[in-house]
């Protein structure tokens, strides 16, 4: 099951699996209300295959995050599902930080497992936190799209660098959101990362297509696709 956003339609399945009771007695939970998170302006919900995540809004790209698993999808299939999870949040929503906490040793295994960094203990709660740069680097997904656009342009003519894993996964990683309207983040995030390692940072010309500058050419960018414009934006000349 792909990962994806619920919304009011889904009310009555994020309860069951909220308020299930084997999950209940382990969320700390008590009354839960589906709408915080369907229709709230910033908190959402993903479903997963037998499961979901529930994210609340801290302050700007930052949530807290909230795994729920019914019995019999937790495992090693849990981690998949996830990953899926994690993908859909950084790429198809504003955050770029997601903090989580862990009541007992097992849970914050999981969580560590999922990529959590801990950061501190309050009690016998332990916090953790992932930016989004720690899951770009983690994200085997990510490195493929990166590569198969590479391709694209290396059979056009238009790579100019050698081989590089890091640079094919923060290149993915903007890919993705990219496809998902993301325009400004995947823009940011790339583009301070990119100032670091020595690349140049692609440019966003246009919504309406969508356009990108990425130096060599300007790519139209098309669902899961694009096409590249072999002449790229002329540039201003220096004052």
């Amino acid at each position: 099951m792909t990962a994806r956003l619920a919304t009011s339609d889904d009310n009555a399945l994020l309860t069951s699996i909220v308020l299930h009771p084997d999950v209940h007695a382990t969320n700390g939970r008590g009354a839960f209300d589906p709408s915080n998170y369907t229709a709230h302006p910033k908190n959402f919900a993903v479903i997963v295959e037998g499961g979901c995540f529930l994210a609340d809004a801290l302050e700007r790209d930052a949530y807290a995050i909230h795994t729920n698993f019914l019995p019999e999808a937790r495992g090693a299939s849990a981690l998949a599902e996830c990953a899926e999870a994690l993908r859909f949040a950084f790429t198809q929503s504003d955050a770029e930080v997601l903090y989580t906490r862990a009541e007992s040793r097992h849970v914050a295994l999981f969580a560590q497992a999922m990529g959590f960094k801990p950061t501190y203990k309050h009690g016998d709660m332990q916090f953790m936190r992932m930016d989004i740069d720690d899951w770009v680097l983690r994200d085997a997904q990510v490195e493929a799209e990166g590569e198969d656009f590479h391709l694209v342009l290396e059979a056009n003519g238009h790579l100019t660098h050698g081989a590089d894993p890091v640079h094919d996964r923060f290149v993915g990683a903007a890919v993705l959101m990219l496809r998902s309207v993301q325009y400004e983040k995947a823009e940011r995030v790339y583009g301070r990362w990119a100032r670091q390692a020595g690349y140049r940072p692609f440019a966003f010309i246009s919504a309406d297509p969508p356009r990108v500058d990425i130096g060599t050419c300007v790519l139209r960018l098309a669902p899961g696709s694009f096409t590249i414009e072999d002449q790229p934006c002329p540039q201003p000349q220096a004052q």
